[in-house]
């Protein structure tokens, strides 16, 4: 797979796609969330990984990082965030 324009937007989709379901989950009241912000977060990027590796036949392992860590980012991020949001209440 080259690096080219192609690859750069799939990159920025498995950013978005990890980082946004696990940020949202982390924000909410639900039970459990920050194991559930991971397991959201891998899931949704280990389906466009495979997506990716449908359509483009391959994926490059600094991809499969971004997959195991965003989702700790984003709970991160999000537990951050609800914390900040609660103090100002």
């Amino acid at each position: 797979m080259p690096r080219g324009s192609l690859y750069y937007l799939l990159v920025l989709a498995v950013f978005i796609v990890t980082l946004t379901p696990s940020f949202l989950l982390a924000c909410s009241r639900v039970r459990f969330r920050l194991l559930l912000a991971y397991i959201v977060g891998l899931g949704c990027g280990v389906v466009l990984l495979a997506i990716e590796l449908h359509l483009s036949n391959g994926i490059w392992w600094d991809e499969v990082i971004y997959v195991l860590l965003l989702p700790i980012a984003g709970l991160l991020a999000g537990a951050i965030w609800r914390r900040v949001r609660m103090r100002k209440r």
